[in-house]
């Protein structure tokens, strides 16, 4: 399955059908923070810059975890995953 964004939205298209709406925001990473004292493959935290399909943006710092695309909609009230079946997706975007 592909992702990709539309006019501040996240897309799904898996090749057989037409693309169906995962999200109603694209998540941009501005800044990785690194705890220096561990290893410097993963960052700790992300700096990411919500932007909703209305246009308007938000920046969030959070945690660098397997569930980033759940947090964002835990943090951002606005922010909409259309199906739960999408977070894996949307996780692998924004790690990408």
């Amino acid at each position: 399955m592909e992702v990709f964004n539309i006019d501040y939205t996240l897309y799904v298209r898996d090749g057989e059908h037409e693309p169906k709406q995962a999200t109603n925001f694209t998540p941009v990473i501005e800044t990785a923070y690194f705890n220096l004292e561990d290893p410097q493959d993963i960052p700790a935290y992300l700096g990411i810059q919500l932007i909703l399909e209305d246009g308007s943006v938000r920046s969030l710092t959070l945690p660098m975890t397997s569930n980033l695309a759940r947090t964002i909609v835990a943090e951002e009230p606005r922010a909409v995953l259309l199906k739960t079946g999408y977070a894996p997706l949307v996780q692998k975007y924004i790690v990408d």
